[in-house]
């Protein structure tokens, strides 16, 4: 595994495994009183998500792409929201397949598991989308929730920047 986003393999074996064990007896970190470690894993978890969805990116790249390109008002936004979020969680799905996988093959499941240090700012783009995606409101008196035109922007700004990750 590329160590470069600074994960401690061995740490979140330990951890991972820590957890279990605390799930099994009914209880967890938080009520152990042991929030530093569960901060620590889930930082781990999130260097791992981000590189699951870095591993996709090409197939987030064309979905955005193919909804700027053939948006068709209310219906290609919510057709895309709905692409979108089937991605989003079968990526958060092979988080927790691989969680398990890790337990159970320890370092050698990692050693087959790259990080790329590009993985955390697409990450945070997509994430971006998800925000916009949850906001997105087709009512016109919901003045808390993001118009059409207003997440079709947001959505070219940020499609303008994943698109940089196309080719590589």
């Amino acid at each position: 595994m590329t160590n470069d986003i600074n994960l401690d393999e061995i740490r979140y074996i330990e951890l991972l495994k820590k957890q279990e064990i605390l799930r099994n007896q009914g209880t967890s970190f938080f009520i152990e009183n042991r929030e530093k470690e569960d901060c620590e894993l889930s930082s781990y978890n999130i260097i791992l998500e981000n590189q699951i969805y870095y591993n996709q990116k090409v197939e987030y790249i064309s979905l955005v792409e193919e909804y700027l390109r053939e948006s068709a008002g209310k219906d290609g936004a919510a057709l895309f929201r709905w692409e979108f979020f089937t991605l989003f969680r079968k990526d958060n799905k092979a988080l927790e397949t691989l969680k398990k996988e890790i337990i159970q093959e320890g370092l050698q499941r990692l050693a087959n598991f790259s990080i790329d240090p590009k993985s955390t700012e697409f990450s945070a783009l997509i994430n971006q989308i998800v925000g916009d995606c949850e906001f997105l409101t087709f009512d016109p008196e919901d003045s808390y929730g993001m118009t059409l035109d207003q997440f079709r922007d947001s959505t070219e700004k940020i499609f303008f920047k994943i698109k940089k990750y196309s080719d590589e």
